[in-house]
């Protein structure tokens, strides 16, 4: 009898400890579940920002690609950015730019459809801040143009030494100066005429022989 009650004294610490591990490992087991759910709401919640982020960030791009298009700049065109699709709304003064409107939004990398809402009023009022940006836009392009152009004959021997003066105005290049040869002004003019940006050239370019 006394050897069966050693047994049962015995055995109570091992009962003892096991209810015990028992309970931490459901403890832990708990607290691990418990923060397993709020990572997953916490990585729910990023992904939510980050696709919201996302498609204003593309909002962001086909407003600027209708802004920096001179035919499209002059009219007010709301944009709406959801699940990839950008929604236009606002009025034009053509069914050719609300086409364009369309083919710019959907150009933009990212957007993969484009819900045209746009009217088309041949009377509408033209935004005066837009024009301002058009205007700013278009002599922004035609620095960038000129710059271009420069920077090419620097580049080609046979002309980077002569003083040619290159002027650009809404998109129409103007050439002045002097060259030695026709062929050095026809190359003059291929060079402007090639460069992007550029709708035509003015060459007024003076052919003076080398007499030296």
């Amino acid at each position: 009898m006394q050897t069966n009650n050693r047994r049962l004294i015995n055995l109570k610490p091992i009962a003892l400890a096991a209810g015990l591990g028992l309970a931490i490992s459901g403890a832990a087991f708990a607290g691990q579940h418990e923060i397993k759910t709020q990572d997953n709401a916490d990585a729910a919640t990023i992904e939510q920002w980050k696709g919201e982020a996302y498609q204003g960030w593309l909002d962001g791009k086909v407003e600027m690609a209708l802004m920096l298009n001179t035919n499209l700049n002059a009219f007010e065109i709301n944009t709406k950015t959801a699940m990839n699709t950008v929604t236009l709304s606002g009025t034009v003064d053509s069914p050719v730019h609300a086409e364009l409107a369309e083919q710019i939004a959907l150009g933009v990398d990212g957007i993969e459809s484009v819900n045209n809402e746009l009217t088309v009023d041949q009377d509408v009022v033209v935004n005066e801040s837009r024009e301002e940006q058009k205007s700013f836009s278009q002599h922004w392009t035609d620095a960038t143009t000129t710059a271009k152009i420069k920077s090419k004959l620097l580049l080609e021997d046979t002309v980077k030494g002569l003083d040619i003066s290159v002027d650009t105005d809404h998109s129409v290049v103007t050439l002045n100066g002097t060259v030695e040869s026709d062929a050095a002004k026809d190359l003059v003019e291929s060079i402007a005429e090639n460069t992007e940006s550029v709708a035509t050239v003015n060459n007024q370019l003076i052919v003076v022989a080398d007499k030296s």
